[in-house]
């Protein structure tokens, strides 16, 4: 393969790389803490009741609060806590990880694949060695 060809092959390839590459790399410096549900969005104890429970010394948090048995000290005094003001913010990394997991593995398959036709062009083992003569019957 003429040198001309096996560079602009190798350049090809080189950009072809990139592409899943910066998948990955980009997967694995995003920050952790990006998946939370914001403050503002965070859900309220009966919003929330399908995703989680809380359990205060073994009794269910709604239960504590109807009762009025949960209480908060404040400045001017002592007051009950209501259901609408606890707030739950979740953690969905688990989630996206897991939707974006088959994508990653086909990325790296083709970073895998992209290496190994570079490394074949870069060394010629990619070169046209023409027919060979008919063989005898």
């Amino acid at each position: 393969m003429p040198s001309r060809l096996r560079v602009l092959y190798s350049l090809l390839m080189v950009a072809l790389l990139i592409i899943p590459a910066l998948t990955i790399v980009r997967e694995l410096i995003r920050p952790s803490d990006l998946w939370w549900t914001p403050l503002a969005m965070a859900s309220s104890l009966p919003g929330s009741e399908d995703r989680v429970e809380v359990y205060v010394h073994g009794e269910p948090l709604a239960e504590l609060l109807t009762g009025n048995q949960l209480w908060i000290k404040a400045d001017t005094g002592s007051r009950p806590i209501t259901a609408q003001e606890i707030r739950f913010r979740f953690n969905n990394l688990d989630r996206i990880r897991a939707r974006r997991l088959p994508l990653l593995l086909v990325d790296a398959a083709s970073c895998g694949a992209g290496a190994v036709l570079l490394l074949l062009i870069v060394t010629g083992r990619l070169a046209y060695r023409g027919e060979r003569g008919s063989v005898a019957a």
